[in-house]
């Protein structure tokens, strides 16, 4: 039996997941800083500017969180099980407490947070990042 343990399915898809979250993150913040750099939008003000940048900056973390998760980083893998339990939190806190809150969307995200944490805590993960 070989000392290394293949990459699950499990850790893969949430590479996957994880890099279309890191496109979809700077492609926005990509659109944004566009918008604002257009002097007839009507998001032409510091903020958005702020937010397109950071969004950038998000979307390339999560890539190199990917790309570090695909090589099997224990480190990585703690830090996105620790993200998603902050967001599954978060998420929680905000159904119970915001009034006015968007149900479907923090369901939806909740969901994604659990689903990410279960997938990556399966048995043939856990051996993948033990190797």
């Amino acid at each position: 039996m070989s000392s290394t343990a293949v990459r699950p399915g499990s850790v893969t898809l949430v590479v996957v997941l994880m890099w279309l979250s890191a496109l979809g993150s700077a492609v926005g913040g990509g659109l944004l800083l566009w918008a604002v750099a257009n002097p007839s939008s009507a998001t032409a003000d510091g903020d958005g500017a702020l937010y397109g940048w950071i969004s950038l900056g998000i979307g390339l973390f999560m890539a190199i969180l990917a790309v570090a998760l695909s090589g099997g980083s224990r480190l990585v893998r703690f830090l996105v099980i620790l993200t998603m339990t902050i967001r599954a939190v978060l998420d929680i806190y905000a159904l119970v407490k915001v009034d006015d809150a968007n149900v479907p969307m923090l369901v939806a995200s909740l969901l994604f947070a659990l689903g990410i944490i279960a997938l990556l805590t399966t048995k043939r993960a856990s051996a993948f990042f033990r190797r």
